[in-house]
């Protein structure tokens, strides 16, 4: 039975829900008689998928009922971070560079490739650069192409050369 409108007959259905829904432009349905929210499952791209953020982001979306499309090169992202996600129904890994075109079909793209410690972006800093830029640029093509939302991220490189070392990030 969907529930598209404040107001249903479902007395079960916790009235902020439809709030979140309208907002969010998320479809919904009750099932079991009402007793259970179901939304409907997005389609996720993480690029750093396999990054200390990317990996605690791939976790929340599986566990939030999200099909994820983790994407990394390993530059300095870990398998570790994600092996115990691999054979998940709701997961899968790709190892790609998004300096490079990537053709997927998504609903929602976070953007979190780039070295984020100056020991790693130091290493290679044209990489990284084109990791930042480039990278940018084709998820940036790929949302438009597939009319997804996107989140971008950055390091703290791009405030330039700071006062102290390291640099706090409060």
């Amino acid at each position: 039975m969907n529930q598209t409108e404040e107001g249903s007959s479902c007395r079960n259905a916790p009235s902020y829900l439809f709030g979140i829904q309208k907002r969010f432009n998320w479809e919904h349905t009750y099932v079991n008689s009402c007793k259970h929210w179901v939304r409907n499952m997005k389609r996720v791209l993480i690029t750093g998928g396999a990054g200390f953020l990317g990996s605690h982001l791939c976790d929340r979306l599986i566990k939030d009922g999200h099909d994820v499309l983790c994407v990394d090169n390993f530059f300095t992202g870990s398998k570790t971070n994600i092996a115990h996600l691999i054979g998940h129904p709701y997961f899968e890994l790709m190892r790609h560079d998004v300096t490079f075109p990537l053709y997927v079909e998504v609903d929602w793209i976070f953007n979190l490739a780039c070295p984020a410690s100056p020991i790693h972006y130091q290493r290679d800093p044209v990489q990284t650069t084109k990791t930042s830029v480039h990278g940018a640029i084709n998820m940036l093509g790929l949302a438009k192409r597939v009319k997804a939302r996107i989140f971008q991220a950055s390091t703290s490189e791009v405030y330039g050369d700071p006062e102290m070392h390291p640099q706090q990030e409060t």
